[in-house]
This record gives structure tokens, sequence and C-alpha cells, in this order.
């Protein structure tokens, strides 16, 4: 049977509800479902409780930014305590940050004489999690340009004049936050990244998982990331990164990952339990 973890709502950067998501999932037969908004945990409630009459475990998870080595990476934490206080504080900080990013953001969209309003980025967003997705859709709803892709391409892209660094967590306190409130941790598209000897030096840290299945990875980015995940001992996952019917977006289920890989993830918990 299919699973899926990897996967966003409108909670962060999704187009679904988090109850849409668990109506999706059960359409297709999907088992396990971690949602793993960004910088939040705020759709996991409506989740659980979306699934509670059927039988569809809901995996409380998170997909958090940070950074290695000046780059930004994402972590994805699995099994979170998604009530806890200080992880919830931390959460609050990150959405704090990411508020003031596109404040920044803004303002140089206007030196570029391109003129968009804060409320009108919130419109696109139902969470308080805002990204520069939701600014490309608010550039796109103005008539700036037509397509989200090309927001990035023009502007807000990492190498775009309106692009923003983020001040992140360091991936080595992404693990320990995502350790303390009780989660594992798992390296997310590892691919993307472009440089292999950074990837296996992120592979040393105490990290629980690499994700080797990703619709951004190539067949040399999933043999090389399995690569570097058995060498090191890690649980080897995979996910659709399904953000909503949009595009060319990869339907959730669609990863080779099995409930094999969420057996080995509790095994995890429960070691550390026992410790």
């Amino acid at each position: 049977m299919p699973i899926e973890l990897h996967c966003h709502s409108t909670a962060s950067d999704g187009d679904c509800t988090p109850t849409e998501i668990v109506e999706r999932a059960l359409a297709l037969g999907i088992t396990s479902l971690a949602l793993t908004d960004h910088d939040t945990v705020d759709g996991v409630p409506e989740a659980i409780e979306a699934a509670r009459p059927f039988s569809l475990r809901v995996i409380p998870a998170v997909e958090l930014s940070c950074h290695f080595e000046a780059r930004e990476v994402h972590l994805l934490g699995y099994f979170v305590e998604h009530r806890d206080p200080d992880f919830l504080d931390l959460l609050r900080r990150m959405r704090g940050e990411r508020r003031e990013r596109i404040r920044k953001i803004l303002e140089k969209l206007k030196e570029l004489g391109v003129e968009l309003s804060f409320e009108a980025v919130e419109q696109e967003a139902s969470g308080d999690a805002l990204g520069p997705p939701h600014v490309a859709r608010a550039l796109v709803l103005a008539g700036h340009v037509p397509t989200a892709a090309q927001a990035f391409e023009m502007y807000i892209g990492n190498h775009g004049p309106a692009y923003v660094g983020r001040s992140l967590l360091s991936l080595e306190d992404g693990i320990e936050a995502i350790r303390k409130a009780g989660g594992v941790s798992v390296i997310a598209h590892p691919g993307t990244c472009r440089d292999w000897p950074r990837v296996e030096r992120m592979m040393q840290l105490p990290v629980c998982g690499v994700e080797v299945w990703h619709p951004a990875h190539k067949k040399p980015d999933r043999k090389r990331a399995k690569k570097l995940g058995g060498r090191y001992g890690k649980v080897l996952t995979g996910g659709s990164d399904f953000h909503g019917p949009r595009g060319d977006y990869h339907e959730m289920g669609s990863s080779r990952v099995t409930e094999r890989v969420v057996s080995r993830l509790l095994e995890i918990v429960g070691e550390r339990t026992l410790v």
C-alpha cells in the first residue's frame, strides 16, 4: 500500500487544506500520511481529526528551513510532539523571520518599480508561514508576471534581483530541536543542493535519514543519495512533496516508499524512549 511522507497544506504553501489532504490520501489508498508543512505544525491537529474515523495514520511532521555551511537546506522531522511548548515557540520565531523576509523582498521589488503590498501576499496564504511562493502568486494576481515560475526567474529566485536570504536555524540546531520534540530528522531532497561533498558532510551529523525518492531527483541523484545514506546508516525515505494539483505536480503516494520505512522511523523513536 502507498504511503506519503512529504506534502504541504494551506498551513504553509500548499493549495489543499489539511482535511482535503486527508481526503485525497484516503481516495488514493494511502495508509500513512506525514503532513510536512514549512516551519509549522498548525495543520497537524486538523489532519489527525479528519483521519480519526478511518484507518489512516497521520504522522505529526514538519519541514524546517535550516542552514548548513552558509546555504539553505530543508530538514524533515517525523513523529514530533506537535504540542511541545518549546518546539512551538521555535516555530513561532521562525515564522516571524519569514514575515520579515517577505517585507524585505517587497522593499526590493519596490526599488525595481514593482509595487506589491504585504496584505496582497497575506491574502495568498491561509496560514502565517509566509514564503516566496505566496509572493509569486501575488505577483501573478497583480499582473506583474504571467506565471509563478517567472516570478522566481525574474525577481525572487536565488539569483533574482529581489532575492532575500534568511536568518535560518542551523542544521545542527534543527536536528536537535526535532530530537527534543521526540521526533526523527531526515535531510530533505539533498539533490537540490547540487553539492554532494556538502551532502556527505551533512550525513556525518546525527540525522536519522535522507530523502532519496523526490520529484526533483533524477536517477543519478537517487543513486548518490542512496549510496551516502547506506554508507552512514541512514533510513532511506521519500515523498511526493505534494503542494496541490497545480502545474506539473506529482501525486501523493507516488514514491517508492513503503510502510517498512515508517516502521524503521518508529523503531528509532522507540529506541530513544528506552535510553
